[in-house]
């Protein structure tokens, strides 16, 4: 193979270890993104079940309270939408304070706040799941 090959099939087709973690994995990492925002999230709150799966009509969900219509929409939220949801949480907190006075206070969380960022992108890729 040519070096320009290589290189083309490198650059088109991405790094080879680029591969989605499994589920649980990110899951972890869903959880560590919401603790590192202050949120206790356990691994089984969210994206374990289908709306099938409560033996609810519609009109019946209706009726819930809101407190249980969230329950059940977030474990039947998709993983992927999870996974975007804590990457734009994230994002907001690094938001609120770059460029700001506090930026310099903040620098250890902001750049824990990135890495797990950066994780989630990398390793729980929402467009794959």
């Amino acid at each position: 193979m040519h070096k320009f090959t290589i290189l083309f099939l490198l650059v088109f087709t991405g790094p080879i270890s680029a591969k989605p973690m499994p589920d649980q994995e990110c899951r972890n990492l869903i959880v560590t993104g919401y603790k590192l925002l202050k949120q206790d999230v356990k691994t089984d709150d969210f994206s374990t079940n289908k709306f099938e799966d409560f033996d609810l009509t519609v009109e019946q969900f209706n009726q819930l309270s809101t407190e249980e219509q969230i329950i059940i929409y977030n474990k039947i939220k998709p993983l992927g939408l999870v996974v975007s949801e804590v990457i734009d949480a994230l994002n907001d907190e690094i938001n609120r304070y770059v460029g700001t006075f506090y930026e310099f206070f903040m620098a250890a969380e902001i750049q824990k706040w990135r890495h797990q960022k950066d994780l989630l992108r990398e390793n729980c890729n929402p467009i794959q799941k």
